[in-house]
């Protein structure tokens, strides 16, 4: 890809401050990334969602994520299988609202590196998949000096199926 090209496709894929609908060109990144069967109506729920928090959903700081739910038609006695979709804010989203809300309040803001729990309760700097699942993750940040450690449980956020197994998007 050229330089130019580049330069158009990211001016091509902002959403300008006038905007009120994804355009055709948007449409078709979102396809490209896996939003291939939104209705309309679901895309003008995003859209809004992006215009509200402005978060770019091309560079993964919101995202519209579709899962199969199955409904029961009680007429016909058949299940059938739609895709439902929510929207999700990114970790690289989590980042900017950090940022903004810190910048906004004149705040500093630093973080020590990410720390993985193994199961013999050593923290780790990093994880190998060899290890198996951890057991937790935690981080420290640092506003205007003071720290805030943050854990999380991984069995609390790790998506399920109903005989317990983690989820293909896990």
């Amino acid at each position: 890809m050229t330089a130019d090209l580049a330069k158009v496709a990211s001016t091509e894929l902002a959403i300008a401050a006038d905007q009120t609908n994804f355009t055709q060109v948007q449409r078709k990144a979102l396809e490209h990334m896996g939003v291939d069967d939104a209705t309309d109506e679901d895309l003008q729920v995003y859209f809004h969602q992006c215009k509200r928090t402005g978060l770019d959903p091309f560079t993964g700081q919101i995202h519209m994520i579709g899962r199969n739910a199955s409904e029961y038609n009680p007429k016909t006695k058949e299940k059938t299988w739609k895709t439902k979709y929510t929207i999700q804010t990114g970790i690289d989203g989590f980042r900017l609202i950090g940022r903004r809300a810190a910048d906004q309040a004149g705040q500093t803001i630093s973080m020590d590196q990410p720390e993985w729990l193994a199961e013999d309760g050593t923290w780790r700097p990093a994880w190998s998949n060899k290890w198996g699942l951890p057991i937790a993750a935690r981080v420290k940040i640092y506003r205007n000096g003071e720290p805030f450690t943050a854990v999380a449980m991984f069995d609390e956020y790790a998506q399920k199926t109903r005989n317990g197994t983690l989820t293909q998007m896990w």
